[in-house]
């Protein structure tokens, strides 16, 4: 199992602030628009971690969020596939870097310039 730490940015004016909202699914949030993306991208049932919360409306640079996946991304692929599956709210280039960290305590980080 690798664990991904993502680097997103995007316009909040559009989403009902960041965190997943459990009771209300129709809401749009930026956990749920990132997990649908990673969900696609994967073909498995990711949860996304947030280092931090924002309202509804507000905007974030450099927010950092974590997965885990057993799909190998180490390639950096993952950065231009995430990016290509958001929308138009989350800034492009969304992610700005990728960091891998796996059981053998190894770290990797793709960056996008």
């Amino acid at each position: 199992m690798e664990r991904y730490v993502l680097v997103v940015e995007y316009k909040g004016t559009n989403f009902s602030g960041s965190q997943k909202q459990t009771e209300q699914k129709s809401i749009r949030t930026v956990q749920g628009t990132l997990e649908k993306a990673i969900c696609t991208l994967t073909k498995q049932n990711t949860k996304t971690f947030f280092s931090g919360r924002t309202d509804a409306g507000v905007h974030s640079r450099g927010q950092t969020v974590h997965f885990d996946s057993d799909i190998d991304f180490t390639d950096g692929k993952i950065i231009y596939s995430l990016n290509g599956r958001l929308v138009n709210d989350f800034c492009k280039p969304a992610l700005a870097f990728a960091i891998c960290v796996s059981t053998a305590s190894s770290v990797n980080v793709d960056a996008v310039s």
